[in-house]
């Protein structure tokens, strides 16, 4: 890998020697001409700044930054942080999205806030993968019935190319408001019963089914144009604890990583339909790595987190499996990180490990938000310009977010379309017919027949003759 000084010098005597012909750019595309080029013009601030994806879930007087009122149009303070700030990209929450209308727009705000100089947009990123995780409009989105229901109408006809359709369609509708980066497919194995974050998330027990799967999934986001991400690496399935609300651990062998929970990555990258994003997991996984770290929070001896593991993140998923796109952060504010490190700790900690990308990294709820993400930004420049975190690792970090952008056509858009025009494409895209008869057809064909004479059929034993069904949603019920 070359250092990227090096790299800018060897383009220099290129360009002067050959005088920019094409034969001498025979060896780097035309985004990385361009994105090598956006690099050389960047501070050490934007390049951090780069690497942050920032929520604005909730917004508050700054009397109560404590409050959970949702955000839903972007204000002046947001457009200041972004347009100053340089950020990397944002993550949208149901809490900010109330319909297809809103969406776009709000959207289409914060796209507009970036400042001209940066040429590139950001990231508009969130998690749309079906079943019970969603986050356009059940009223207006198509509602795909989610991973484990895909899975089993794979195995009622073996054919994978419903889930490139459904792939398809989750792209195309979160494209359709301006996202351009979808936190999904989850590749996680379900192989604990006890598991209440991954569950029905998973497409099932066997990292083949879910390699095809994740993999047809993920293409068929990305003929739309919508970066996918795989996700949680090295693997969530063999946990018991909701890294929400602590830090799970998985333990096994370093063989049964190997057979089970990294295998649809690898046979992803192998093949060549790894998506262009995979994204970290809060857990520990000893086998991979049984290193172990002082949290900045208590200063107790813990093993250490696979989020913030070099050995983990660029030892074996890089250097090893051999993948050449962007890594993300799960949320930094979630209790498997949050509740050990410090913002700013956890931060220097994900650059470290070589992770390209913190999610969330600071909670910003509040008008003194720039000045907190500020802080963070010179906290860390610190931290590089003392050595503690590697400049080439910034350098060649960035300019992989850098050509992604270009490879996704993020850049600004200078006859952009009108809000109103995006507005009317977005209502005719957005749970479209055709879109829901896929939602239909793997609905139909996931249904299974569960057998146990002890249990099923379900039988009433009150006089009124009432069974009551518990669901997630008030649709669900009727």
């Amino acid at each position: 890998m070359l250092n990227i000084q090096k790299l800018l010098l060897l383009l220099t005597v290129i360009f002067f020697i050959q005088g920019c012909n094409s034969e001498a750019q025979s060896s780097f595309d035309d985004n990385e001409l361009k994105a090598i080029s956006l690099l050389s013009n960047m501070s050490l601030k934007e390049k951090i700044a780069q690497k942050m994806i920032l929520d604005f879930r909730y917004w508050c007087d700054v009397t109560q930054p404590s409050c959970t009122e949702n955000l839903t149009d972007i204000n002046s303070d947001i457009k200041r942080i972004i347009h100053d700030h340089h950020i990397g990209g944002v993550i949208l929450f149901s809490n900010n999205l109330t319909d297809t209308a809103q969406t776009t727009r709000f959207i289409h705000d914060l796209q507009a806030s970036v400042n001209k100089d940066q040429k590139l947009g950001l990231f508009i990123t969130l998690d749309q993968e079906g079943g019970n995780v969603v986050r356009l409009s059940r009223q207006d989105a198509t509602n795909m019935p989610g991973n484990m229901a895909l899975g089993a109408a794979y195995l009622s006809q073996h054919n994978n190319n419903l889930a490139y359709e459904v792939g398809q369609v989750l792209g195309e509708e979160v494209k359709a408001v301006g996202v351009n980066v979808n936190f999904a497919p989850a590749v996680d194995i379900q192989s604990n019963p006890l598991n209440a974050v991954i569950n029905v998330r998973a497409y099932g027990e066997k990292p083949e089914t879910i390699s095809l799967l994740g993999g047809q999934m993920a293409k068929g986001m990305n003929d739309s144009q919508v970066i996918a991400t795989f996700k949680h690496f090295p693997g969530h399935g063999d946990t018991d604890v909701d890294s929400h609300f602590g830090l799970p651990i998985v333990n096994r062998t370093k063989q049964e990583a190997y057979q089970y929970d990294l295998e649809p990555y690898r046979q992803a990258i192998i093949q060549g339909y790894a998506p262009d994003m995979i994204m970290t997991a809060h857990i520990q996984y000893p086998s991979l790595d049984d290193s172990t770290i002082n949290t900045s929070k208590t200063q107790e001896s813990m093993i250490m987190p696979a989020t913030l593991s070099r050995k983990i993140q660029q030892n074996i998923l890089r250097d090893e499996m051999g993948y050449q796109g962007l890594t993300v952060t799960d949320a930094l504010d979630m209790k498997g990180i949050s509740e050990f490190f410090t913002e700013t700790d956890a931060v220097i900690k994900t650059f470290q490990a070589g992770v390209d990308i913190a999610l969330m990294p600071i909670n910003i709820r509040t008008a003194t938000g720039g000045s907190q993400l500020q802080t963070l930004i010179n906290n860390v420049e610190y931290a590089v310009l003392n050595g503690d975190i590697d400049i080439n690792d910034i350098d060649q970090s960035v300019l992989r977010i850098l050509k992604t952008k270009l490879k996704y056509n993020i850049i600004h858009q200078e006859k952009a379309q009108s809000i109103e025009d995006k507005i009317i494409i977005a209502k005719d895209i957005i749970g479209s017919p055709q879109h829901k008869a896929i939602e239909q057809e793997v609905t139909q064909k996931s249904i299974t027949l569960i057998k146990n004479d002890a249990l099923l059929p379900l039988r009433s034993t009150n006089e009124l003759g009432h069974i009551h069904i518990l669901t997630p949603w008030n649709e669900q019920g009727v």
